[in-house]
Parts: structure tokens; C-alpha cells; sequence
């Protein structure tokens, strides 16, 4: 976000939830990068996701959540703060695979799926860890979108590719579902 922090703007928002708020790779520095707030929820944003899960989650019965990031073609799930495997690791990772394989055949690109911490580098307070882990929602993703992590327009992607990039992210989240049903989640009678 843009919020004023002394002489510095923003807060990395996907360090802000509170799931091991501000240990493992963010900081409490008001400049850096991972910056992850004054406090856990302390910005509006991660706020809102957290309200409306404390009054959705369970009534709704959500079994999913998918959150949308730039940049790097990664499809993460839990855990970020912890070499730990989920308990569902084995399912996540090949709901994963599935929804990765999707993005190539839409339209060329190379995604990779692991846990956040073997993609990409350990982090904490991130919304995806904090639904899975907080609200017992299984199939919970993080995923950084187009450009590869070797770009040089970092998190502002090309106009040309926004269409391809949502074309292949929705039917990365239909095969995902179809994975995650035919692995037995999303029962009706569980719903």
C-alpha cells in the first residue's frame, strides 16, 4: 500500500497478517521491502480480508483461497514461515502441479508450485498461511503472477500481457478445483 511510515510509504501487505507477524523474513525497518506494519492488521487492507473471513469462513463454509501477487510465476502454498509440511502437503502440491500444467497449456508460460518457503524465501504474516492456518480453509494458494523473477519491469506488467495473464490464471483455478475435488475436497455433504 501507499500508507505514510515516517519518511518512507507502504506496507507489504502479505507481511501484515497475523501469523507469526514480523519474524521470519520481514522487517520491522520502515524502508525495506518487507516492511509488515506497525502491528499485525494495522493496515486497512489485510484488515478487510480478515474480517471478512472471521465472518464468512465458517458460516460459508470457504474451502478455497487464492491470493493474486506480482511478480515471479510461482504457485505457493503453505507454509511460508516454516520448512513444516502443511498436513495436506502432498494434496496442495498436486493441486499445484495441475493448476501450473494449465498455465503452459493456455499459453506457454512456466510456472513453478511448491510451499511459499521452497519457491521462493522464508516470509511471515502472509494472508494465504494465516486463512489456511486461522480458518482451517485446505486449499489455500498464493500466486505471483507473469513476469519470470529475472524481469526488468518488476511489478508492473505489460498492458499486452494483462488478457493472457487472466486467461491462464482462470484455468489454472479450474483445474485446481477439479484437483481439489477429485482429490475429496468440496464434499457436499461437508459443505
Amino acid at each position: 500500500n501507499t500508507k505514510p511510515y515516517g519518511r518512507c510509504r507502504g506496507v507489504d501487505l502479505n507481511r501484515n497478517f497475523d501469523i507469526h507477524w514480523n519474524s521470519t523474513g520481514s522487517s520491522s525497518k520502515e524502508c525495506t521491502y518487507d516492511f509488515c506494519g506497525s502491528k499485525a492488521f494495522s493496515e486497512p487492507e489485510a484488515l478487510a480480508i480478515k474480517l471478512f473471513l472471521d465472518e464468512n469462513a465458517r458460516k460459508s463454509k470457504i474451502q478455497s483461497y487464492f491470493s493474486l501477487h506480482s511478480f515471479s510465476q510461482l504457485y505457493m502454498f503453505p507454509y511460508g514461515f516454516t520448512p513444516d509440511k502443511a498436513r495436506n502437503y502432498e494434496d496442495l502440491k498436486s493441486i499445484g502441479e495441475k493448476a501450473v500444467e494449465a498455465i503452459k497449456n493456455t499459453h506457454g508460460k512456466v510456472y513453478k508450485t511448491g510451499s511459499s518457503i521452497e519457491t521462493i524465501y522464508p516470509s511471515s504474516g502472509a494472508s494465504m498461511d494465516f486463512a489456511y492456518s486461522s480458518y482451517n480453509i485446505p486449499i489455500a494458494y498464493t500466486i505471483e503472477l507473469r513476469g519470470p523473477p529475472e524481469t526488468t519491469t518488476l511489478f508492473v506488467l505489460p498492458a499486452n500481457e494483462i488478457k493472457p495473464t487472466c486467461e491462464e490464471i482462470l484455468n489454472s483455478f479450474i483445474a485446481a478445483i477439479k484437483e481439489a475435488r477429485n482429490l475429496g475436497y468440496y464434499k457436499r455433504d461437508e459443505l
